[in-house]
């Protein structure tokens, strides 16, 4: 009913989702859009055509949620990576969904023609927010505030009321696309897909007592024969060690294997 699209790429969501925003703006429908996207596929530089492309157009029906669990199908690489797990994401959200901190800048505003030096004071009091907001937002919630976004978070995920709240939040700005970044346990709510996420993935039917070589095993053995033979060969992988079998490979030579993340062009 709400999923328009469901795509096996990654990181085309944003274009997309900017597609359908303009296009029912253009028809005068009211609909709103929201796309959500992994860290995995931020990765993927197509991602980043598409969220260049809603700072250009805008767009008042729109939102981007960050679904943030640190995996792609295995653990999250690149510059994306290095910043799960340095914030406190309750300090934050709470701050940001406290009812009178959410009135400070109105009740300035409320306040200014009556006061002398009014403009003044109005500025001051959006300062002091301003300053708030940016003391306890992480390094990562600036990148997307200087890109051109309404950063918000980060938020845990598994809270239902406090991600309702804050999406609620995130409708009332109208200036910038709302960014709001959300924490998530990929796996969660089952313990064998928390205790091992990867395999949990896409996990292949596999009958009681049934073991078979794939066409992964056989392949990451020929390539182990090939590397050993010959050291200029290396191998790349797009965010598939696990799937294509080249965790093997790169525990035996961790220097010639790359995984370059989820590369979809």
């Amino acid at each position: 009913e709400h999923d328009v699209l469901a795509l096996g790429h990654a990181g085309c969501g944003p274009s997309l989702a900017l597609g359908l925003a303009v296009g029912a703006r253009i028809k005068g429908d009211k609909g709103y859009f929201v796309s959500v996207i992994g860290d995995g596929s931020l990765t993927s530089g197509l991602a980043y055509e598409g969220l260049s492309n809603i700072i250009a157009q805008n767009p008042r029906n729109l939102m981007i949620i960050l679904n943030d669990n640190g995996m792609a199908i295995s653990q999250n690489v690149g510059w994306l990576a290095k910043w799960r797990g340095q914030w406190l994401p309750h300090l934050r959200a709470q701050l940001e969904l406290d009812e009178d901190f959410q009135q400070f800048e109105s009740v300035t505003e409320a306040l200014a023609p009556k006061v002398p030096l009014g403009p003044l004071a109005l500025s001051l009091g959006r300062g002091i927010k301003s300053a708030i907001q940016k003391t306890l937002i992480p390094e990562i919630g600036h990148f997307w505030d200087e890109m051109g976004f309404n950063y918000l978070g980060p938020v845990d995920g598994h809270n239902l009321n406090e991600l309702i709240e804050m999406i609620a939040l995130a409708r009332q700005y109208s200036d910038k696309v709302p960014f709001v970044h959300v924490l998530t346990n990929k796996g969660q709510g089952w313990a064998p897909a928390t205790e091992d996420p990867t395999y949990y993935h896409q996990p292949g039917p596999l009958k009681p007592g049934e073991e078979k070589l794939t066409y992964s095993n056989v392949f990451s053995q020929a390539l182990l024969d090939i590397m050993q033979e010959d050291p200029s060969v290396v191998a790349i992988s797009a965010a598939m060690l696990e799937g294509t079998e080249l965790v093997t490979v790169k525990e035996v030579f961790p220097d010639r294997v790359f995984d370059v993340g989820i590369c979809e062009q």
